[in-house]
Parts: C-alpha cells; structure tokens; sequence
C-alpha cells in the first residue's frame, strides 16, 4: 500500500449530541452514538438507507450514528455526557467514523488533528486526550481499513468554544482587538469565555449541563402528560425545528410550549453567565453552536445585543473554527 504522499488536516469535533468533521473535502456530521451491537449478522430490513458506520479497532466492533440507533438497545448506547468520556472506546468509534468521513478509502499516512474539549474538563484533560491521540492508530470503518499515523506535534486540543471564536475571527478580523464574549450552546452543554485583545480571561469562562437535551426532555414530559403521547427524542428535535408535531391526522402547534420550556432551561445558564460578564456590554458578544438558535431569544431577552449565529447550519461554528486555526498554522509553518 503506497503511503499518502501528503499529510491530511482533519478538524474533529466529536460533541455529546453531533459528531462533525471538517477538511479540505467539505463538512460532515452525523449523531454521537455508538455502542457493541448484541448481533451483526442478523437480518436486517429497512425501507430505505441507515446511515452510519461498523467501526473495528482493538478486536471491538461498534455501530455508530443512525446504526447504533437501529441495532443498539437505548440502555447499551455510549455515554456521551461523562466528563472523562473521551477516554471511552465510544470516543475512539466516533472518531474513527469521523476520519473516514474525510479520508481517502485505504487511507495509510500522517494526519494532523485540531479537536476540543468542553470548558468545564479541558485543563486537567487535554494532555492525557492529546496523549491518546498522538499515535498509531490501525482500524477499519464499513471493512475498509485505515492505517493513521498521528505525531504529538500534530496534535491540537483546545476548548471548545474557541472554535467559534476562531470561526468568527476569519470573517471579521476586528474581533481581534477589544472585548469579546463567547458562548457555545450544545446538544447537552454549554460553555462560554471572555476574551480581551485574543487572550482568554479563565476567571470568565465556565459551561454548565444545559443544551438542547433539556429543552427535548421538557416537551416530551408535557407531551407524555398532558397528550399521553410518547415521542422519541428524534421526533420532539424536529418538532423544536419546526415548531409544531403530527398528532393522528393534524398539527400540534408547540411555539408556546417551546418558548416557555427554553426560558425556563436556559435561566441558571443565562445567570451564570450575566454574574460573570455583568450584562457583557463592554463587549461583542457572540452565541453559536447547534443550539444557538433554539436558545437565541432567550439569551437575547437578557443580553439584547448579542449576536445569534445566523449561518446556515451553526452547529458546524466550532469545527470550522478548528479547521480554520490548522490553515493559519500550515501558512506559518509554510513561510
């Protein structure tokens, strides 16, 4: 097998709720879940594609994304919310879906990684995360194998919200200069730093347990209550999208349900964070990630200048902020 002539950037976000890769070759995301399927050989009949991958390493066989929904008991799922879950084998299976997302089939070279860490575990965290990392790493993803070769130096850990800071910066150079306040709202967490003139101010950085996840589980516990209807978690994520639910032949409408379970959800984050920054309005404060926008009108309620990430698909802010942050240091390592 010839060795790729060239080393392959991957910028790797592998969250609690969405993995999302992001390289040369474009963008891809796909549920964090994975777990050891009781049996791969069964039959298996769908009336159109499960996505995701059958990931092998260490003599394990993990299904990820869309599969591990299809063929893993709820109960046997990875846990993505542990603070030391990265240390998981669950961790390694998503990552390895992720690189195979962005790698050449039959992939058997160096890569160089940027990845992060939630605020709350990245300073007693990050170098043992880099230390798993900077490795050989052997492993086949759908039976296609990958040989990756990854060197300490070519490792890169950071906070997560730092990504969205980094994503912003490459589109408006001015953050550079004065104050900025960041926070980062996710599938089941949410982080947030202060930065002045790009150095990080660590008394005003924290995350807290609130994300998209709460406000899923208050509609399903209204739903289950006051309906008698059980929806899945993927049903009720499409309903905060948008906005309203199928009940037998007609519409649900949810718009009052949702804003009411946001505002109550986001109340011990939105404090935490108003303590901290003090109504942040000596800064340009920016909210992103995938559940920027279910809980932009409440953040804005108490910080009515900041500026709700309006990009397309938000959930890939942090990401891209990684990938961008690779490109300026093979641009100074170039010149």
């Amino acid at each position: 097998m010839r060795r790729g002539r060239k080393m392959k950037h991957l910028a790797i976000d592998v969250g609690s709720g969405i993995t999302k890769v992001c390289s040369e070759e474009g963008r891809v995301q796909f549920p964090s879940l994975a777990g050891i399927p009781d049996c791969l050989d069964r039959l298996e009949f769908e009336f159109k594609e499960t996505k995701g991958a059958t990931v092998e390493f260490n003599r394990k066989t993990y299904v990820t994304g869309e599969r591990a929904m299809s063929l893993v008991h709820p109960d046997k799922l990875v846990r993505t919310t542990d603070d030391q879950w990265f240390d998981h084998d669950g961790y390694m299976a998503l990552l390895y879906a992720a690189m195979a997302e962005a790698l050449p089939q039959n992939y058997n070279g160096k890569v160089a990684i940027c990845t992060g860490l939630p605020q709350a575990s990245f300073s007693r965290s990050k170098e043992a995360l880099v230390k798993k990392l900077a490795a050989k790493h052997s492993f086949r993803v759908n039976n296609v194998k990958y040989s990756v070769h990854i060197r300490k130096q070519d490792v890169q850990v950071m906070p997560q919200v730092m990504g969205l800071f980094l994503s912003r910066l490459a589109l408006d150079t001015s953050l550079q200069l004065g104050r900025v306040a960041l926070l980062d709202v996710g599938t089941y967490t949410s982080d947030w730093t202060l930065l002045e003139d790009c150095k990080t101010q660590h008394w005003a950085a924290g995350g807290s347990a609130t994300g998209v996840s709460n406000v899923i589980h208050a509609i399903s516990r209204y739903l289950r209550e006051e309906l008698l209807m059980n929806c899945s978690d993927s049903t009720i994520t499409k309903a905060l999208r948008d906005g309203r639910i199928r009940r037998g032949n007609s519409w649900l409408p949810l718009g009052d349900q949702i804003a009411d379970a946001v505002m109550d959800c986001s109340a011990e984050m939105i404090e935490s964070v108003d303590r901290l920054w003090k109504g942040a309005k000596d800064a340009t404060m920016i909210v992103g990630g995938g559940g920027s926008r279910i809980f932009g009108p409440a953040i804005s309620v108490r910080f009515p200048h900041a500026r709700i990430i309006s990009d397309p698909e938000p959930v890939f802010s942090i990401v891209t902020g990684y990938f961008v942050y690779m490109q300026q240091r093979q641009q100074q390592h170039a010149a």
